[in-house]
Parts: C-alpha cells; sequence; structure tokens
C-alpha cells in the first residue's frame, strides 16, 4: 500500500507550499472501539477526510483524497 501522507508532502513540496497542510484528528466511540477522524485542510480549506481504528489508518485515507483532490484540480 502506499504512503499516500509522504506522496502528498512530495507534491506539496514541488509546490513549495508544505506550510500551509494542517491535520486536525478527532476520536469518537467507546475505549475499546474508537474510530479517528483526521482532516486534511490545505488553507484552511478542507482537501480530505479520512477515518480508521486508528489515528495513522484515518490520516492515510485522508492524505488518499487530499493528494486525489489535489492533482484532479
Amino acid at each position: 500500500m502506499a504512503d499516500f501522507v509522504v506522496l502528498l508532502n512530495n507534491h506539496l513540496q514541488t509546490l513549495g507550499t508544505t506550510r500551509e497542510l494542517r491535520w486536525q484528528f478527532e476520536e469518537s466511540g467507546l475505549k475499546h472501539q474508537r474510530m479517528h477522524t483526521a482532516v486534511a485542510l490545505y488553507y484552511d480549506n478542507e482537501i480530505g477526510k479520512g477515518t480508521g481504528n486508528s489515528k495513522s489508518q484515518a490520516k492515510l485515507a485522508a492524505a488518499a483524497q487530499a493528494l486525489n483532490h489535489l492533482t484532479q484540480n
């Protein structure tokens, strides 16, 4: 599986805008069944959102969505 967080950072480096990417994280659910949500913000606009059983899974899913958003526009 591709590391979309690295791919996203590499893409932003080519644009010279890595500092404009921020992450927000949330947790929900019971302690033993946590659901994590990650949101990728670029210039304070949501460009990716992902969920997963761990923070890293959620971030990976959000990064994939963000990269797709940036490369399609």
